[in-house]
Order: C-alpha cells, then structure tokens, then sequence
C-alpha cells in the first residue's frame, strides 16, 4: 500500500475475497435452516415411538393370556383390577355356561363378581383361553354363560379372569397416512399415535420383539425410521 491508499490490484483482490467469503456463507444458509427445521421433526418422530412402544410395553407387561403377535397387529389379554374370578367346576358343551366352583369364588355381586356385559378370559393349564363377553349369569348354580360358543370345553380347574383385550393395529386416516390404534375387546378404537407406517410383532416364548416404522409428517424433510423394542412378559416368567 502507498502512502495515498490501496492500489487498484489490492482492492480487487480484496473484493475477490470478500466475493468468496459471501458466497461461501450464502452457500452455508440453506444448510443450516435445513438442520434448524429438520432437529424437531426428529426429536417429534423419536417422541411418537416412544409414546407407541411405551403403550404396546405396559399392556404386555400386564398380560394374563398368551400374546399373540404378527405382521400386523399385536393382541394382549390383560386383567381388570377389581373384577370376577373363579375356577371351573364343569363345562359341559362349547355352548354352554361356565360352573363355578365355591372355593376361590370372591364374595362380589352376582356370581363371583361377574355381571352380565362384563368380559372375561377362560384359561386352562396348558395355555388355551377364550375372551368373552357374559351374556347371563345365575347365582343359584354359580353359572357365567358366554356370549358366544368357545373354542372348546374346559376341564374342571380352569381359571376364569375379568379381563379385557386389546388390540394394537394400523388404520388407515382421511388423509391417506396410518396411525397406531388400540381396539378393546368390546371394539372401541382408542387413538395412540399417528403415522405409524408398519408394525411387525414377534412372539417366542416370553419375549415379545415390536418393530414400528414412523414416517415423517408431509413435509418434513426427515427420513422413515425403524424403531424396535422386546419385552417380557411378566405372567410367563
């Protein structure tokens, strides 16, 4: 530099640099709005497997029946606290009432705390079970009919539960995007998470493995992901 100021060579050369420099920098914007828009889609996405795997995990953990498990939705038979109990004294045909016996028959209204409309679980030792609906009940005989025929007739010794079942699978929403829901034995369907694009369950002994895969909402620019958990289940240990 002289001592009257910058030469025509340094101001160009300083104007190149400063060309680069903002160019470089414009260049670095969309990158960065991009990561600022894309890190609470993520950590939304993340939230609704959470919130969907946290919901499968604790009715699993409260199964009192086998689970039953496939590629596209997911069945538990859980308790209801304060509900009927008993123990089968004989059942003669798949169509008929259930006999109870006095021994283990809690002292609640009707016959061992079971109402008509209530549902129930029927289990034996070797891992059969029929959910039902109780269509009557007669105090005089300690009978719960069923309001359906069952899968078969159950030995003198099988257990009968309050219960309730449900049932985790996809539905299809208006706008053409799926969402997990939870269908109780009695057929309300309970929302629990939207876009939920799959759900693959697989059942081995006690161990229940649940794979989802939540898409983005439209818009998002963040990828489909896979997200899997495996539980046990607490009444098979």
């Amino acid at each position: 530099m002289s001592a009257r100021g910058f030469t025509l060579i340094e101001l160009l050369v300083a104007m190149t640099l400063l060309l680069l420099l903002a160019s470089a920098a414009m260049q670095a914007v969309p990158a960065a709005r991009d990561a600022f828009a894309r890190i609470p889609a993520e950590l939304e996405t993340e939230q609704r497997a959470r919130v969907a795997m946290e919901s499968m995990s604790q009715v699993v953990r409260m199964a009192i029946a086998p689970v039953v498990g496939d590629a596209h939705s997911l069945t538990v038979v859980i308790g209801v606290a304060g509900g009927g109990a008993g123990i089968v004294a004989s059942h003669a045909d798949v169509s008929a009432a259930l006999i109870l016996t006095a021994p283990g028959c809690p002292a609640l209204r009707d016959v061992c705390g079971f109402t008509g409309g209530a549902w129930a679980v029927v289990q034996d030792a070797w891992g059969a079970f029929d959910v039902f609906s109780v269509a009557a009940t007669t105090t005089a005989t300690r009978s719960v009919t069923p309001s359906r025929a069952l899968s078969k007739v159950y030995a003198a010794g099988a257990t009968v539960t309050a219960a309730d079942r449900y049932t985790f699978r996809l539905a299809m929403q208006t706008d053409g995007t799926e969402s997990l829901v939870r269908e109780t034995a009695a057929g309300a369907v309970q929302p629990v998470v939207d876009f939920v694009g799959a759900l693959t369950v697989a059942v081995q002994d006690d161990i229940v493995r649940v794979s989802i895969r939540v898409d983005p909402e439209p818009g998002e620019r963040v990828p489909s992901r896979i997200y899997r958990t495996a539980v046990r289940v607490r009444s098979a240990s």
